[in-house]
């Protein structure tokens, strides 16, 4: 359940079980029940914050993209069962802060797809300055799915996933593409130029759920 989600009910529940407070009427149990409001409010607290940090990393201003990339997927290694190795090629060089939003918000929608669909056990993220481009490229060892079958129901149902990926990377002239097939995991490839104005990209934007 998402955070908000939570917290509404919450502040339901403790305006109605302080007025019981206030009127000693089921005190034990009112009470009780605040101390459960109590874990359920920390435990809403430290989602919302960890929401927070993914959606702009400090790390991403600080350290750089590289640094960004590791921690993430440090994060990610955490919360599941998945290891996910990360490899840079090429010397790091000086990108617009726009493309580096733009890569780790698309290697983030990645993972993120893997997380909630990919039944994976490894994931290889490779990113790669080169001359003129930088390429990234996610690749995991799950289930996969079938392309054509995803294509027809974004027809009827635009996928917000694959989309944004996609979405981010054309507005800085570049590209997303996507290879799978039913067992045999997915294949996520993004290629950006270094030569492009800055673009402003909703850093505000958290990657949305699913394919």
């Amino acid at each position: 359940m998402k955070p908000v989600r939570r917290l509404r009910p919450l502040a339901w529940d403790c305006a109605a079980y302080s007025t019981a407070l206030t009127n000693n009427r089921n005190r034990d149990q009112a009470i009780k029940t605040l101390r459960h409001l109590e874990t359920l409010a920390a435990d809403s607290l430290q989602e919302l914050q960890r929401l927070i940090a993914d959606l702009r990393p400090s790390h991403l201003d600080d350290l750089g993209l590289p640094a960004a990339l590791r921690w993430y997927a440090g994060k990610i290694q955490e919360r599941s069962d998945m290891k996910v190795k990360v490899d840079i090629e090429g010397d790091e060089i000086l990108i617009t802060s726009a493309l580096k939003i733009a890569i780790f918000r698309i290697v983030q929608e990645a993972l993120n797809n893997i997380t909630k669909h990919a039944q994976a056990k490894d994931v290889y993220i490779q990113l790669d300055y080169r001359p003129k481009h930088v390429f990234v490229s996610i690749r995991d060892d799950g289930v996969g799915f079938d392309l054509d079958m995803v294509r027809l129901s974004r027809a009827r149902r635009p996928s917000l996933g694959l989309a944004g990926m996609q979405e981010r990377a054309a507005l800085l002239g570049g590209e997303v593409t996507i290879q799978s097939s039913p067992g045999q995991g997915t294949l996520v490839e993004a290629i950006l130029p270094l030569q492009s104005e800055e673009s402003e990209v909703w850093d505000e934007n958290p990657p949305a759920p699913g394919r």
